[in-house]
């Protein structure tokens, strides 16, 4: 759950950050827009006449789209910062779903064994780096299933 939050959230930083950019492309072409129609104000009426599109019909245009760029970054970030709320108010690490223990937690597991931290000890560890997260695991593997954790890490090794 926390990291489909986390997916979300970074999802949704993409989808601002490419927006912020699109906004900065749209201010550059409203000042372009703007200088253009300042230097061609001496010019004579008919040639604005003549002109397949008028520059005051573009800078309407990309003054409507700068304002819709704004308030679609002005809602991803609201998303953010939800997200990153709810996220923040979770202080329960799930470990342990569908009868099994999740991948990520399993490769916790196999990494420590093979750092050699000892069976016994690879619970406390885990509990005191997720406390200093501010996280509480829903369970934690057994002394036995860590000693069988560690023939299927030979085994695989093995098979490599």
């Amino acid at each position: 759950e926390v990291m489909e939050l986390d997916n979300q959230m970074t999802e949704q930083l993409q989808k601002q950050q490419e927006l912020v950019a699109k906004r900065g492309r749209t201010r550059r072409m409203l000042h372009y827009y703007k200088e253009r129609t300042a230097s061609q104000s001496a010019e004579s009426s008919e040639e604005y006449a003549s002109a397949s599109v008028s520059p005051d019909i573009a800078l309407d245009d990309s003054k409507q789209r700068l304002d819709e760029s704004d308030q679609q970054v002005a809602s991803l970030e609201e998303q953010l910062a939800d997200l990153q709320a709810e996220i923040e108010e979770t202080t329960e690490l799930v470990t342990y779903a569908d009868g099994k223990y999740t991948d990520n937690m399993r490769e916790c597991c196999m990494s420590l064994l093979s750092k050699n931290v000892g069976v016994h000890n690879i619970a406390p560890v885990i509990c005191d780096v997720l406390k200093l997260a501010g996280k509480v695991p829903t369970r934690l593997p057994s002394d036995t299933l860590l000693k069988q954790m560690i023939v299927e890490g030979r085994a695989v090794a093995l098979a490599q």
